[in-house]
């Protein structure tokens, strides 16, 4: 049963969670938006340096608040929540989602630039582009971190048949949720599935019993409301999606509609793919590197002192996981 203290605290997670995701964005946009070194490596790594450790502490809040909202979940349907939940974090450190590591991810926002400057962009839409980019990138950051969280929990919930995706339409631009989502949003997923995403999605989910499926009663109101809408076109558009669940290289299950086709992302992030502390110890060794050039031109006369400051900080974090990751393994 849809009970109202069960919608009060979805509507009041999907709140947070688009609060959480604009004060990420709105941080480190203030930190990209005034650059203008797009093709200088390592200030550009710089600002990758910090845009990894904001983004990590912004993961770090959403699987908190992922982990709150679900016990709250768990209370209201009477569900035993787990007590020895398997967290994905080695050695206590919070292991970054992708299957690449963070340096290379937030260095993309300057490939975008150089990309959309080599067509023939001003520098005006080539910046555009890059913050879009930057965007989506933290957006997707935050829902992969949220979605461990809760299948972490879903796992480890042997008394539940599994977990339905529920659609946020009130949290879209145009207040639809996508083909992609309302076709996938009738799907029931086992314990220990991960949620497939794609771009800036809203989705979020609740667990099934056997005898209450809340998702499907609140998605079923949703898409009345959406039908009603829409009209019959855009809602036949919508229920005519074609829908692929696809394994991504980089990001794990995702939603794809049209074809089948790999990506270069895909490619390049199996090729990139390594375990959590070869990951940590590659970064901090790009980072030493990248800071004694920068240090050199400190010499000359540049001012790199905040780009200094931030790949410092970044090592001195990636040291501290390494060294816990290190600890645990012994």
């Amino acid at each position: 049963m849809l009970t109202e203290n069960l919608i009060k605290l979805i509507e009041k997670q999907a709140a947070l969670v688009a609060s959480l995701s604009l004060q990420t964005i709105t941080m480190l946009t203030g930190l990209w938006s005034p650059f203008r070194q797009w093709t200088d490596h390592d200030l550009v790594l710089a600002r990758a340096a910090r845009s990894a450790t904001t983004v990590e502490a912004g993961q770090h809040a959403a699987r908190m608040r992922q982990r709150a909202y679900m016990k709250f979940v768990y209370k209201e349907l009477d569900i035993p929540y787990p007590n020895d939940i398997q967290i994905m974090v080695p050695g206590g450190v919070e292991v970054y989602p992708r299957e690449v590591n963070p340096l290379e991810v937030y260095q993309r926002p300057a490939e975008q630039y150089r990309y959309h400057l080599s067509t023939g962009a001003t520098q005006a839409q080539a910046k555009f582009e890059a913050l879009q980019r930057l965007n989506t990138l933290i957006d997707t950051d935050l829902s992969l971190a949220r979605r461990e969280a809760a299948t972490d929990v879903y796992e480890a919930t042997p008394t539940i048949l599994g977990w339905r995706r529920i659609i946020h339409p009130e949290l879209s631009k145009n207040g639809f949720s996508c083909g992609l989502c309302v076709v996938a949003a009738d799907r029931v997923y086992s314990r220990g599935d991960l949620m497939p995403i794609h771009d800036l999605c809203n989705c979020d989910s609740l667990p099934i019993t056997a005898d209450n499926d809340p998702g499907r009663e609140l998605n079923d109101d949703d898409l009345e409301t959406i039908y009603d809408q829409a009209g019959s076109n855009t809602a036949g558009d919508l229920l005519n999606t074609k829908v692929y669940f696809l394994n991504h290289g980089e990001l794990g299950p995702i939603i794809s509609g049209g074809a089948r086709q790999g990506s270069k992302q895909r490619k390049r992030a199996k090729l990139s793919k390594l375990e959590p502390e070869e990951s940590l110890q590659r970064q901090i060794e790009q980072l030493k590197a990248s800071s004694q050039r920068l240090l050199a031109r400190q010499k000359n006369g540049e001012d790199v002192r905040l780009s200094i400051n931030w790949q410092r900080d970044r090592i001195q974090s990636l040291e501290s996981q390494l060294a816990a990751m290190k600890r645990i393994r012994k």
